[in-house]
């Protein structure tokens, strides 16, 4: 079995970007204002906040629409993270699921006027595995129903749509900088509004949750610096075996509201001017696994909208005979590449959210919860390693 192995997901992060992470923390909160301004000069915003994770930015975002409207529905996706029913659940709203595209993985706009009503407050459309979701329909339909969108860009830092980078098309935009994510601080997430009504209201809630919480800078520092060497291939294979008990499969009960530690921003600033750079690596990647495979019978693969550049968080695709799935992964495997599952279960198989079971109301998120494997696309993935990756879904097929 060969040693060198390739994380399913990782960013990145040199000796220098370390650096920097370490001059952001004795420079303290400026260096916290300094990335929130390269954040918002990245992606074409009015305003941006960073906080202690993408869970949070969304329990903010929920928590200041709130203050704009007594509306109660929360629309997410049939099939995601299972992690955003927590903040909804938190904020005292209900959510409502709409059910998602075999094409994009991602929330299929042809339904979602059929989960809207008079009581919708918002729509989360999130762009999953770096895919962009139609947010010019989505658009289109939120102003005729006078709700507002919460845009999840949690998984596509780096793509771009009709020109332009996701994250600032909605009323408010959430990024995640967690591990894994496009851009990691290991921890870390923020929010970004072209709004300056809202963010006055973002700049506000922040300062009411997050003042009176305690952060461990030190910890949180270590493990960015621990991950910053496990990802690398060469070091990943021979950790694995202490690594891989220490990976969290447990569903999330509860998250907590922290502020970003000024490591964290200053090593986000050095990352951020890596973005263009890893986003057309994660692109280029991605696109020759999708050329690769193409043609394949055995595999569903993801349909990339017009006009748009996918800055890969990882590869989706469909395994028809689910009971393939475990073989090819362990094939994988063999050949030094760590492909995995995520969300093994659709969101109304998880939570009681008042969908009956027969008929399934969302067959599509089901599929892709059960059929779903994904391959990894970050920068330390060579060519070498995307011939190996088709190979072995060839020979499997």
């Amino acid at each position: 079995m060969m040693l060198k192995k390739f994380p399913c997901a990782g960013t990145p992060i040199n000796l220098m970007d370390l650096m920097r992470g370490i001059r952001g923390e004795l420079r303290g909160m400026d260096s916290v204002k300094a990335f929130e301004n390269d954040l918002r000069d990245v992606l074409g915003v009015k305003e941006a906040f960073a906080v202690g994770s993408g869970t949070a930015a969304f329990y903010i975002a929920l928590e200041v629409l709130k203050k704009l409207s007594d509306k109660k529905e929360v629309i997410l996706p049939a099939y995601t993270a299972p992690i955003l029913k927590l903040p909804v659940e938190r904020a005292g709203l209900k959510t409502v699921l709409c059910e998602v595209s075999l094409e994009t993985f991602n929330l299929d706009p042809l339904k979602l006027e059929e989960v809207i009503t008079g009581d919708t407050l918002c729509i989360v459309p999130v762009h999953l595995f770096g895919i962009p979701s139609p947010m010019e329909q989505i658009k289109r339909i939120a102003d005729e129903k006078n709700v507002f969108i919460i845009e999840d860009n949690a998984q596509s830092l780096g793509t771009r749509s009709d020109g332009r980078l996701t994250g600032g098309n909605g009323d408010i935009g959430i990024l995640s900088f967690q591990r894994g994510k496009n851009l990691s601080t290991y921890t870390g997430g923020a929010l970004v509004t072209n709004s300056e009504s809202i963010a006055d209201l973002i700049g506000k809630e922040l300062d009411r949750f997050v003042k009176e919480q305690k952060v461990n800078k030190l910890i949180i520092m270590i493990k960015a610096i621990l991950v910053s060497i496990i990802v690398k291939p060469e070091v990943y294979g021979v950790l694995y075996p202490v690594v891989e008990p220490l990976k969290s499969r447990e569903l999330h009960h509860d998250f907590e509201v922290k502020a970003y530690t000024p490591f964290q921003a200053g090593l986000g600033q050095s990352l951020l001017h890596s973005l263009e750079e890893f986003s057309i690596m994660r692109n280029r990647n991605g696109m020759n696994l999708l050329r690769g495979l193409t043609g394949l019978k055995g595999y569903i693969l993801p349909q990339p909208p017009e006009n748009s550049f996918i800055a890969f968080s990882q590869f989706p695709l469909l395994v028809k005979d689910k009971d393939k799935i475990e073989l090819l992964i362990g094939r994988l495997w063999k050949e030094g590449i760590e492909a995995t599952r995520m969300y093994l279960r659709p969101m109304h198989r998880i939570f009681d959210l008042g969908y009956k079971e027969n008929p399934d109301p969302f067959p599509n998120a089901t599929v892709i919860a059960e059929k779903l494997l994904l391959l990894p696309t970050h920068p330390l993935v060579h060519d070498g390693a995307i011939d190996k990756m088709i190979n072995v879904l060839m020979e499997m097929e």
